[in-house]
């Protein structure tokens, strides 16, 4: 699945993660992964966040799109999107923390300024 990651532009106290039904889930609160998102603004390199939930993960396992497969494994973050995989996680012994997307969306657009740009890639109408 996608067991194999890529160097990641987080913080290194960050690189934990959490293996889960065949995706590797970064270990953040949702205050921790808006700093490291925060502290990204402004530097040179490129990062993206991807926030599976159940029915990606359900998606990921069945898919053999190489383009999507790799997209998620390279991410910079993988969070988890979803308390139903957070409480599933829960009854297997590990500890995934619920960072839902449109909360991370949401506090990032609350911040934006004149200074930053944001772009928000995903969803149809």
């Amino acid at each position: 699945m996608i067991a194999e990651r890529s160097a990641k532009a987080v913080s290194a106290e960050f690189q934990q993660s959490v293996e889960f039904l065949g995706v590797n889930f970064d270990s953040f609160s949702a205050a921790a992964a808006l700093d490291q998102v925060k502290e990204s603004i402004g530097k040179p390199t490129f990062l993206y966040v991807v926030t599976p939930n159940v029915d990606h993960v359900v998606g990921l396992n069945r898919s053999d799109d190489a383009v999507l497969l790799k997209a998620y494994a390279h991410a910079d973050m993988t969070l988890c999107d979803s308390r139903i995989l957070s409480l599933l996680a829960g009854k297997s012994g590990l500890t995934l923390t619920a960072v839902p997307g449109s909360d991370l969306t949401r506090q990032l657009l609350e911040i934006t300024n004149s200074v930053w740009r944001c772009a928000i890639i995903g969803g149809d109408d």
